[in-house]
């Protein structure tokens, strides 16, 4: 009795009087497996205590009868049953598709003919962050047919071809200004690479208030740290000028700073860059800017 595995209760108890089983009422089968002996005994054992009953769990049962090797062919055989759904054991699946949305609001896998109901499985899975987008869908089917419990989205969609990028001149184009005093304004800063250079209508501020005129636009192209020596050769530059500080902001988006002097407006500064929303929102890069009018 000492060597029997732990599933197995045994439980001795009256038989009430009536005649043990016959050996046709007790279990027949032949299993050629490394628990066969097991059975053996478990049967030999029951023929010498009719009063005994014996509980295995189910598990344990389709274990000792089918072995570790046979589980994997066990599981193909339920998948040919039930290929779009798993109503015992929510068997893991991963499926590539497009992910796409119904009328009702719904998000579904597109997958060569199949079209699968997605139902994330917790908050920080959001379909919606991946529409249109061809990805891998990592999860476990449901008892509901076509139903994938999400687990995990994998965007495969290749990133879209980098804009070439048109370097604008490292000095104050030629474009005209509403100051007299044009030639006061610093030479651009030549440290970073200029990909915007256009002409808008922009609002600055002279610390008593706002001030909209058409002025010139410049913004860099996206870098990884902090471009602090921008930020100084603009401090210097200007305060060396005779320049006035009128603003000077922080806030998560970034940091504006704006000097003038007579009629003449600059306001640069440093744009925090990022990528996605909600918990999806990360943080990618830093876009330096100047604007004057």
């Amino acid at each position: 009795m000492d060597n029997l595995p732990p599933p197995i209760q045994v439980t001795r108890g009256d038989s009430g009087g009536k005649p043990p089983p016959s050996d046709d009422s007790l279990v027949e089968f032949k299993v050629k497996n490394p628990f066969q002996k097991f059975f053996n005994w478990i049967i030999s054992f029951m023929k010498r205590n009719a009063n005994i009953t014996i509980k295995i769990p189910l598990i344990g049962i389709f274990i000792a009868l089918f072995g570790a090797g046979y589980t994997i062919g066990f599981n193909n055989a339920i998948s040919k049953f039930f290929p779009d759904s798993s109503p015992l054991f929510h068997r893991a699946i991963s499926v590539e598709g497009i992910i796409q949305r119904g009328s009702s609001g719904k998000f579904y896998l597109k997958s060569g003919d199949n079209t699968w109901t997605l139902k994330p499985v917790n908050q920080e899975i959001n379909p919606a962050d991946y529409m249109d987008q061809e990805v891998t869908i990592k999860g476990n089917l449901s008892s509901q047919k076509g139903v994938i419990e999400v687990a995990e989205v994998i965007s495969t969609t290749p990133a879209p071809p980098a804009e070439p990028v048109i370097p604008a001149p490292l000095s104050n184009p030629p474009i005209s200004s509403n100051s007299s005093n044009f030639s006061d304004l610093p030479v651009l800063y030549s440290g970073l690479q200029w990909e915007t250079s256009q002409k808008k209508l922009l609002t600055f501020t002279s610390g008593k208030r706002r001030i909209e005129e058409q002025g010139i636009y410049f913004e860099s192209a996206m870098i990884n740290q902090f471009p602090q020596e921008f930020i100084n050769y603009y401090l210097e530059d200007l305060n060396g000028k005779g320049f006035k500080e009128t603003l000077n902001s922080i806030n998560p988006d970034g940091i504006t700073i704006t000097y003038s002097k007579d009629n003449l407006f600059l306001t640069f500064g440093v744009k925090y860059k990022y990528s996605g929303s909600g918990d999806k929102k990360q943080f990618t890069g830093y876009k330096a800017f100047i604007e004057h009018n």
